[in-house]
């Protein structure tokens, strides 16, 4: 016959035990009551139950281990405060009755977030031969020619790392970052430069720009984009330009232009240049 694992039978021993053990609540690993201070309230009622569960509460804020306050603002700036501080804890009010309704009293300080920059004593990835020639080689495919500007921008950078990792090509830029692709151009830019032109005088660029990166930096779409459109080539142009406005708009010849209406003003002759508001009435 199985037998239960033995317990304490006697009720008034697992009383004593579970009541010592509320008592203790607040205490620290070592065994020392945890000293709460009240920073901008006093309430004896709260004293009494921190008192009854084994905490103590002083009078002086240098030596507490929990500074409780009321004020969500004062809570902000004494948790910045203490931030470097390896003893003292920061907490609301109400966190006296949660440890005791949870029977629990833990100070667990809060998580830290990563710092930037590269590792202490970590090895960095230098630069070779081999990775010159690789941004020369993209760098005279896209921008062969440095007039058109570009090859200390961003754009191509970000642009390299994303075709290596959504569609594997360039698989060699995933040996650096995206910036220090482009601080290896900037700071070399007149020895890649000259490397760059013999590889376009070798391989020339296609006569129709195919490869190359083309700027939209001006609004313009392609042809081939415009193909099919209704209206092309019916006097109907579209403009992406936020100057003009954008959008869809029919060209009208210069000879019809002048004999059309403007806005907010009378219209003009087409043989006259003064509007017909203002011309001289006849003699009578």
């Amino acid at each position: 016959m199985a037998h239960a694992r033995a317990t304490s039978s006697n009720p008034t021993e697992r009383d004593e035990e579970e009541s010592d053990s509320q008592d203790r609540l607040f205490s620290l690993p070592d065994g020392k009551p945890a000293l709460f201070f009240f920073h901008d309230f006093d309430d004896p009622n709260l004293a009494e139950r921190i008192a009854e569960h084994g905490g103590q509460v002083t009078d002086d804020e240098t030596t507490a281990d929990v500074i409780l306050t009321r004020s969500r603002d004062v809570y902000r700036s004494l948790k910045d405060r203490y931030a470097i501080s390896r003893k003292t804890h920061v907490r609301v009010s109400g966190f006296v009755d949660r440890c005791i309704y949870a029977h629990r009293f833990v100070l667990v300080p809060t998580p830290g977030k990563g710092v930037p920059g590269r590792i202490p004593g970590a090895r960095r990835t230098e630069f070779t031969e081999d990775d010159d020639e690789h941004l020369c080689q993209y760098i005279a495919e896209i921008l062969p020619e440095k007039s058109e500007g570009g090859r200390t921008g961003h754009f191509i950078y970000t642009d390299l790392m994303r075709r290596a990792d959504q569609f594997g090509q360039y698989t060699w830029a995933q040996r650096h970052t995206k910036d220090a692709w482009r601080e290896r151009y900037r700071k070399n830019w007149f020895r890649l430069d000259q490397r760059i032109a013999e590889i376009v005088e070798e391989n020339p660029p296609a006569p129709d720009g195919k490869g190359r990166y083309k700027s939209r930096r001006f609004g313009r779409l392609d042809q081939d984009e415009l193909e099919g459109w209704p209206g092309l080539g019916q006097g109907i142009e579209y403009s992406t330009s936020k100057r003009r406005g954008g959008g869809w708009r029919r060209r009208i010849p210069p000879t019809q232009s002048r004999l059309l209406p403007r806005r907010g003003r009378w219209p003009r002759s087409a043989n006259c240049r003064t509007p017909v508001k203002s011309r001289p009435k006849p003699a009578q």
